[in-house]
Protein backbone atom coordinates (compact mmCIF):
# COMPACT_ATOMS: atom_id res chain seq x y z
CA UNK A 1 0.00 0.00 0.00
CA UNK A 2 1.55 3.13 -0.74
CA UNK A 3 1.99 5.85 1.54
CA UNK A 4 -0.93 8.50 0.27
CA UNK A 5 -3.27 4.92 0.31
CA UNK A 6 -1.89 4.67 4.21
CA UNK A 7 -2.56 8.41 4.77
CA UNK A 8 -6.42 8.33 3.50
CA UNK A 9 -7.09 4.84 5.42
CA UNK A 10 -5.66 6.69 8.90
CA UNK A 11 -8.12 9.81 8.33
CA UNK A 12 -10.54 7.42 7.78
CA UNK A 13 -10.36 5.32 10.57
CA UNK A 14 -9.86 8.58 13.05
CA UNK A 15 -12.94 9.83 11.47
CA UNK A 16 -14.89 6.47 12.36
CA UNK A 17 -13.71 6.15 15.84
CA UNK A 18 -14.73 9.80 16.21
CA UNK A 19 -18.12 9.10 14.87
CA UNK A 20 -18.48 6.45 17.41
CA UNK A 21 -17.19 8.19 20.70
CA UNK A 22 -19.57 11.36 19.55
CA UNK A 23 -22.49 8.77 19.00
CA UNK A 24 -21.54 7.47 23.00
CA UNK A 25 -22.05 10.67 24.05
CA UNK A 26 -25.63 11.40 23.46
CA UNK A 27 -28.50 10.36 23.64
CA UNK A 28 -31.34 10.72 21.26
CA UNK A 29 -35.26 10.60 21.75
CA UNK A 30 -37.95 10.68 19.74
CA UNK A 31 -41.36 11.94 19.90
CA UNK A 32 -40.38 13.82 23.15
CA UNK A 33 -43.61 16.07 24.14
CA UNK A 34 -42.84 20.03 24.62
CA UNK A 35 -45.37 20.86 27.87
CA UNK A 36 -46.06 23.73 29.84
CA UNK A 37 -43.91 24.90 32.93
CA UNK A 38 -46.22 27.62 34.45
CA UNK A 39 -50.12 27.94 33.33
CA UNK A 40 -52.23 30.21 35.94
CA UNK A 41 -55.86 30.93 36.12
CA UNK A 42 -55.81 34.46 37.55
CA UNK A 43 -59.05 35.22 39.15
CA UNK A 44 -60.57 37.92 41.25
CA UNK A 45 -60.86 38.72 45.52
CA UNK A 46 -63.36 40.57 45.95
CA UNK A 47 -67.20 40.91 43.98
CA UNK A 48 -68.38 43.33 42.15
CA UNK A 49 -68.56 44.94 38.84
CA UNK A 50 -65.48 44.07 36.82
CA UNK A 51 -64.63 47.81 35.67
CA UNK A 52 -61.46 47.84 33.37
CA UNK A 53 -59.74 44.50 31.32
CA UNK A 54 -56.65 46.29 29.91
CA UNK A 55 -55.30 42.87 27.88
CA UNK A 56 -56.86 40.58 25.53
CA UNK A 57 -56.21 37.13 24.02
CA UNK A 58 -52.29 36.47 22.62
CA UNK A 59 -51.41 39.76 24.87
CA UNK A 60 -47.60 39.50 26.39
CA UNK A 61 -47.70 40.11 30.29
CA UNK A 62 -45.31 40.85 33.10
CA UNK A 63 -45.41 39.13 36.55
CA UNK A 64 -46.98 42.40 39.09
CA UNK A 65 -48.15 44.07 35.81
CA UNK A 66 -52.13 45.28 36.86
CA UNK A 67 -54.33 43.87 34.05
CA UNK A 68 -57.82 45.22 35.32
CA UNK A 69 -59.83 45.75 38.39
CA UNK A 70 -63.38 45.23 39.75
CA UNK A 71 -64.99 48.79 40.46
CA UNK A 72 -63.16 50.07 43.37
CA UNK A 73 -64.09 54.21 43.99
CA UNK A 74 -65.02 53.67 47.56
CA UNK A 75 -62.31 52.29 49.00
CA UNK A 76 -60.19 54.26 46.61
CA UNK A 77 -61.74 57.37 48.06
CA UNK A 78 -61.14 55.69 51.37
CA UNK A 79 -57.32 55.69 50.76
CA UNK A 80 -57.45 59.29 49.51
CA UNK A 81 -59.27 60.44 52.38
CA UNK A 82 -56.93 58.33 54.82
CA UNK A 83 -53.61 59.25 52.95
CA UNK A 84 -54.98 63.14 53.86
CA UNK A 85 -55.24 62.07 57.64
CA UNK A 86 -51.82 60.53 57.37
CA UNK A 87 -50.13 63.54 56.03
CA UNK A 88 -51.74 65.97 58.71
CA UNK A 89 -50.82 63.27 61.68
CA UNK A 90 -47.12 63.42 60.61
CA UNK A 91 -47.35 67.34 60.70
CA UNK A 92 -48.64 67.00 64.25
CA UNK A 93 -46.18 64.76 65.38
CA UNK A 94 -43.39 66.29 63.61
CA UNK A 95 -44.68 70.25 65.44
CA UNK A 96 -42.59 70.88 68.50
CA UNK A 97 -43.38 74.16 69.28
CA UNK A 98 -45.39 73.73 71.98
CA UNK A 99 -42.74 72.15 73.79
CA UNK A 100 -40.33 74.63 72.72
CA UNK A 101 -42.43 77.37 74.08
CA UNK A 102 -43.25 75.61 77.21
CA UNK A 103 -39.50 74.92 78.18
CA UNK A 104 -38.67 78.31 77.29
CA UNK A 105 -41.71 79.63 79.70
CA UNK A 106 -40.46 77.17 82.28
CA UNK A 107 -36.75 79.06 82.07
CA UNK A 108 -38.46 82.11 82.52
CA UNK A 109 -40.67 81.33 85.30
CA UNK A 110 -37.80 79.84 87.44
CA UNK A 111 -35.48 82.85 86.34
CA UNK A 112 -38.47 85.07 88.14
CA UNK A 113 -38.71 82.51 91.39
CA UNK A 114 -34.76 82.72 91.50
CA UNK A 115 -34.18 86.01 91.51
CA UNK A 116 -37.32 86.99 94.37
CA UNK A 117 -35.44 84.25 96.34
CA UNK A 118 -32.07 86.36 96.17
CA UNK A 119 -33.71 89.71 96.44
CA UNK A 120 -35.09 88.36 99.89
CA UNK A 121 -32.34 86.52 101.03
CA UNK A 122 -30.44 90.00 100.77
CA UNK A 123 -32.93 91.78 102.02
CA UNK A 124 -35.66 89.86 103.31
CA UNK A 125 -39.25 90.92 103.46
CA UNK A 126 -38.93 92.92 100.37
CA UNK A 127 -41.31 90.34 98.62
CA UNK A 128 -43.86 88.96 100.32
CA UNK A 129 -44.75 85.50 100.98
CA UNK A 130 -47.60 85.14 98.93
CA UNK A 131 -45.55 86.41 95.88
CA UNK A 132 -42.80 83.97 96.24
CA UNK A 133 -45.51 81.54 96.16
CA UNK A 134 -47.16 82.56 93.28
CA UNK A 135 -43.91 82.70 91.54
CA UNK A 136 -42.82 79.09 92.73
CA UNK A 137 -45.98 77.49 92.01
CA UNK A 138 -45.97 79.42 88.29
CA UNK A 139 -42.64 77.52 87.89
CA UNK A 140 -44.03 74.04 88.75
CA UNK A 141 -46.68 75.14 86.20
CA UNK A 142 -44.50 75.35 83.44
CA UNK A 143 -42.51 72.08 84.76
CA UNK A 144 -45.77 70.72 84.39
CA UNK A 145 -46.10 72.19 81.00
CA UNK A 146 -43.36 70.61 79.22
CA UNK A 147 -44.42 67.08 80.73
CA UNK A 148 -47.96 67.78 79.01
CA UNK A 149 -46.16 68.67 75.58
CA UNK A 150 -43.94 65.58 75.82
CA UNK A 151 -47.32 63.70 75.94
CA UNK A 152 -49.11 64.86 73.33
CA UNK A 153 -45.87 64.62 70.96
CA UNK A 154 -46.49 60.76 72.05
CA UNK A 155 -49.85 60.69 71.55
CA UNK A 156 -49.47 62.80 68.09
CA UNK A 157 -46.91 60.14 66.90
CA UNK A 158 -48.88 57.00 67.74
CA UNK A 159 -51.79 58.54 66.00
CA UNK A 160 -49.67 59.05 62.93
CA UNK A 161 -48.50 55.13 63.53
CA UNK A 162 -52.39 54.70 63.83
CA UNK A 163 -53.51 56.40 60.38
CA UNK A 164 -49.99 54.57 58.47
CA UNK A 165 -51.40 51.25 59.44
CA UNK A 166 -55.14 52.34 58.72
CA UNK A 167 -53.76 53.88 55.03
CA UNK A 168 -52.05 50.40 54.85
CA UNK A 169 -55.45 48.91 55.18
CA UNK A 170 -56.86 50.91 52.60
CA UNK A 171 -54.15 50.46 49.83
CA UNK A 172 -54.66 46.55 50.79
CA UNK A 173 -58.77 46.67 49.78
CA UNK A 174 -58.28 48.54 46.60
CA UNK A 175 -55.43 46.39 45.59
CA UNK A 176 -57.58 43.24 46.22
CA UNK A 177 -59.93 44.54 43.50
CA UNK A 178 -56.90 44.37 41.11
CA UNK A 179 -56.11 42.32 38.93
CA UNK A 180 -52.24 41.17 39.06
CA UNK A 181 -50.43 39.07 36.98
CA UNK A 182 -48.51 36.10 39.21
CA UNK A 183 -46.12 35.43 36.09
CA UNK A 184 -44.65 36.43 33.08
CA UNK A 185 -46.63 34.87 30.20
CA UNK A 186 -49.25 35.69 27.34
CA UNK A 187 -53.11 35.38 27.96
CA UNK A 188 -54.56 32.54 26.08
CA UNK A 189 -58.39 32.58 26.75
CA UNK A 190 -60.66 35.39 28.37
CA UNK A 191 -63.30 34.75 30.46
CA UNK A 192 -64.71 37.84 31.49
CA UNK A 193 -65.62 40.88 30.06
CA UNK A 194 -65.97 44.78 31.15
CA UNK A 195 -69.09 45.24 33.22
CA UNK A 196 -69.55 41.65 34.26
CA UNK A 197 -70.32 41.15 37.68
CA UNK A 198 -67.73 38.74 38.98
CA UNK A 199 -67.20 36.68 42.72
CA UNK A 200 -64.53 36.21 44.45
CA UNK A 201 -62.41 33.02 43.07
CA UNK A 202 -64.28 33.45 39.51
CA UNK A 203 -61.19 33.16 37.05
CA UNK A 204 -60.93 36.32 34.60
CA UNK A 205 -58.28 34.98 32.72
CA UNK A 206 -55.45 32.14 31.54
CA UNK A 207 -52.37 32.90 31.24
CA UNK A 208 -49.37 30.55 30.39
CA UNK A 209 -45.42 31.02 30.51
CA UNK A 210 -44.27 30.64 26.66
CA UNK A 211 -40.66 31.71 27.32
CA UNK A 212 -39.40 28.80 28.31
CA UNK A 213 -41.39 25.38 27.86
CA UNK A 214 -40.33 22.26 29.17
CA UNK A 215 -39.76 18.76 27.42
CA UNK A 216 -40.90 15.31 28.77
CA UNK A 217 -39.11 11.92 27.68
CA UNK A 218 -38.99 8.42 29.14
CA UNK A 219 -35.80 7.25 29.64
CA UNK A 220 -34.51 2.75 29.85
CA UNK A 221 -32.98 3.04 33.36
CA UNK A 222 -30.94 0.06 31.91
CA UNK A 223 -29.13 2.78 29.40
CA UNK A 224 -29.32 5.94 32.00
CA UNK A 225 -29.24 6.90 35.30
CA UNK A 226 -29.84 10.03 37.79
CA UNK A 227 -26.68 11.32 35.95
CA UNK A 228 -28.75 13.03 33.57
CA UNK A 229 -29.74 15.90 35.83
CA UNK A 230 -28.08 19.19 34.57
CA UNK A 231 -27.41 18.16 30.75
CA UNK A 232 -27.10 20.11 28.20
CA UNK A 233 -30.29 19.52 26.08
CA UNK A 234 -31.11 20.49 22.37
CA UNK A 235 -34.37 20.19 20.79
CA UNK A 236 -35.19 19.81 17.17
CA UNK A 237 -39.14 20.48 16.13
CA UNK A 238 -40.46 20.88 12.90
CA UNK A 239 -42.59 23.97 13.13
CA UNK A 240 -45.05 25.02 9.83
CA UNK A 241 -44.11 23.53 6.18
CA UNK A 242 -41.26 21.74 6.67
CA UNK A 243 -39.29 24.09 8.57
CA UNK A 244 -37.06 22.67 11.48
CA UNK A 245 -36.01 24.84 14.66
CA UNK A 246 -33.68 24.05 17.45
CA UNK A 247 -34.00 24.95 21.20
CA UNK A 248 -31.55 24.61 23.72
CA UNK A 249 -31.97 24.00 27.72
CA UNK A 250 -31.30 21.62 30.40
CA UNK A 251 -32.43 18.57 31.88
CA UNK A 252 -34.08 19.76 35.27
CA UNK A 253 -35.42 16.43 36.88
CA UNK A 254 -34.60 13.37 36.50
CA UNK A 255 -37.15 10.99 38.71
CA UNK A 256 -36.53 8.30 40.96
CA UNK A 257 -39.42 6.21 40.03
CA UNK A 258 -38.70 3.48 37.98
CA UNK A 259 -41.56 2.07 35.88
CA UNK A 260 -41.42 -1.45 36.40
CA UNK A 261 -42.82 -3.38 33.11
CA UNK A 262 -40.79 -0.68 30.67
CA UNK A 263 -37.98 -0.09 32.95
CA UNK A 264 -38.44 3.26 32.06
CA UNK A 265 -38.25 6.65 34.13
CA UNK A 266 -39.30 10.47 33.16
CA UNK A 267 -37.05 13.18 32.29
CA UNK A 268 -37.59 16.73 32.07
CA UNK A 269 -36.25 19.21 29.98
CA UNK A 270 -36.90 23.16 30.10
CA UNK A 271 -35.50 25.07 26.65
CA UNK A 272 -35.94 28.39 26.29
CA UNK A 273 -38.60 29.65 23.73
CA UNK A 274 -36.40 32.10 21.84
CA UNK A 275 -38.59 32.52 19.00
CA UNK A 276 -41.62 32.10 20.74
CA UNK A 277 -42.79 29.77 17.96
CA UNK A 278 -42.22 26.48 19.76
CA UNK A 279 -45.72 26.02 21.38
CA UNK A 280 -47.09 23.32 23.96
CA UNK A 281 -48.53 20.08 22.71
CA UNK A 282 -45.78 19.68 19.75
CA UNK A 283 -43.22 16.95 19.32
CA UNK A 284 -39.81 16.57 18.35
CA UNK A 285 -36.15 14.97 18.83
CA UNK A 286 -34.88 15.91 22.29
CA UNK A 287 -30.58 15.04 22.35
CA UNK A 288 -28.91 15.03 25.59
CA UNK A 289 -25.43 15.76 25.29
CA UNK A 290 -24.20 12.98 27.93
CA UNK A 291 -20.44 14.80 27.88
CA UNK A 292 -21.49 18.24 28.97
CA UNK A 293 -20.88 19.14 32.73
CA UNK A 294 -23.63 19.33 34.62
CA UNK A 295 -25.36 22.93 34.99
CA UNK A 296 -28.28 24.99 36.44
CA UNK A 297 -31.29 25.91 34.08
CA UNK A 298 -31.18 28.20 31.10
CA UNK A 299 -31.42 31.77 31.67
CA UNK A 300 -34.58 33.50 30.00
CA UNK A 301 -32.87 35.86 27.44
Amino acid sequence: MSPAMRCLMFIFLWMVGFAQLAWGQKAEFKSARVLVIDEVEISVQEAGILDKLEVRENSVIKAGQVLGNVEDSKPRGIMEKTRLEVVIAKEKAANEVNLKYAKKAAEVAKAHYDRAQSTNNIQPGTISQTELDEKRLEAERTELAIEQAEREGRLFELEYQLKQKELDVAQVDVERRQLLAPIDGTVVEKFKSPGEWVNPGDAVLRVLRLDRLRVEVLANAQQYGPDLQGKAVTLEVELTKGRFERYEGTVVFVSPEIEPVESTFRVWAEVLNHNRQLRPGLQGTLTIHLSTPSSTRPKSP
